[in-house]
């Protein structure tokens, strides 16, 4: 079960019911009723309540209940679920795992934020919408609307993104008349990148964060030019615990970026080289022909 409010303010609570039917389970909708006042475990559980006396259902039926994991239905006193299992004896909960997976990626910036910049630039502003359609319509696009892109909602997650794509071309002859800076950075994005150069810039990276941190732990910033000149400014050295905690800062990126790229994968590339670099093929006879 579910509450959430529509475009209109209106708080309405949802209710899917998994039941057994014949030899198998069917999946049906049990209630989609509005919460007249507040949005309350307790107001949650009154409108269940009422649904299930009047059309004689038993609370003993109820052997799992699914939520979303929000205050108002997992509350230890007040929630809508503590209430459920008072009335249904030996009923169990569980938090949506499509919800889960939604608050996971929540953490991971869903695409870079010129992209954020892009879709909000045309989508959000009524004029540039307008003008927008009117080119769409002109080429004869597919669609004549971008997406905004949603934090949760799993079902449209993505969703934004995959229409920037379709309308790829269009946006960028949008932009370059209306918004060159955006523009050339759209254009910029589609620049062709092999795996091959994408993971040296990894790997480069990776190597740059360890030379850093070696610089840190001698005490020195000047590879932080910035951080550097205002020490220098208030004529004082940095203190050794906020050194200390750049250092973690740092370690921790190098943790999260060898588990995001691990050294498997480059030493698979390492393997593949000969894609950019032909004449690096050491096996003789080699496997392809002089021609190839």
């Amino acid at each position: 079960m579910d509450e959430s409010t529509d475009v209109a303010g209106l708080v309405i609570l949802m209710v899917i019911l998994l039941h057994p039917y014949l030899d198998s389970f069917h999946e049906d909708l049990l209630l989609c009723k509005p919460l007249s006042s507040t949005s309350t475990g307790t107001e949650i559980f009154k409108l269940l309540d009422e649904f299930f006396l009047e059309n004689s259902i038993l609370w003993d039926n109820c052997v799992d209940v699914c939520t979303d994991g929000a205050k108002a239905m997992t509350g230890k006193m007040s929630g809508a679920i503590a209430k459920i299992k008072g009335k249904a004896k030996g009923c169990s909960s569980v938090h949506c795992i499509l919800h889960q997976h939604a608050l996971a990626m929540k953490k991971m910036p869903p695409f870079k934020k010129e992209t954020v910049k892009i879709i909000n630039s045309l989508k959000s502003r009524p004029k540039n919408n307008r003008l927008f359609k009117i080119l769409c319509d002109d080429m004869e696009s597919l669609h004549t609307s971008l997406l905004l892109h949603p934090e949760i909602r799993w079902l449209s997650r993505g969703k934004g993104l995959i229409r920037l794509f379709e309308l790829r071309n269009e946006v960028g002859i949008f932009l370059r008349d209306n918004d060159f800076a955006l523009g050339e950075k759209l254009c910029d994005e589609r620049k062709a990148v092999t795996v091959f150069d994408a993971t040296n810039e990894v790997e480069g990276f990776k190597k740059k964060l360890k030379y850093w941190v070696d610089y840190i732990k001698n005490g020195s910033l000047d590879c932080f030019p910035l951080t550097k000149g205002s020490g220098e400014e208030l004529e004082s050295d940095i203190p050794v615990d906020i050194l200390r905690e750049f250092e973690v800062h740092l370690l921790r990126l190098i943790d999260d970026f060898n588990s995001y790229f691990p050294k498997r994968l480059h030493e698979n590339l390492t393997e593949n080289v000969w894609v950019v670099e032909p004449y690096s093929i050491s096996k003789t006879p080699s496997p392809l022909t002089s021609q190839e």
